[in-house]
């Protein structure tokens, strides 16, 4: 089994998704990244698809961003 990266397609689609919700809600990575304990530059590389989430920080994300965590899935 090889091991997961980042570049992943799915991973690349979630990190869009999140983009596009906090743009939609007008909320700032800054303020996205201290919900979820994380500096605006881990924010930015979550949302550039260059580092990977994880459930649990999805999960907060979801919360925070008015969506089922199903959501960050769609269309994939």
């Amino acid at each position: 089994m090889s091991r997961w990266t980042p570049d992943e397609p799915i991973n690349q689609h979630i990190c869009r998704r999140v983009r596009e919700r906090r743009l939609d809600l007008g909320i700032s990575q800054k303020a996205l990244a201290r919900v979820i304990g994380v500096s605006w530059q881990q924010m930015l590389r979550y949302e550039q698809g260059k580092s990977i989430l994880s459930a649990a920080k999805l999960s907060v994300l979801a919360h925070q961003l008015g969506v089922p965590v199903g959501w960050f899935y769609e269309g994939v």
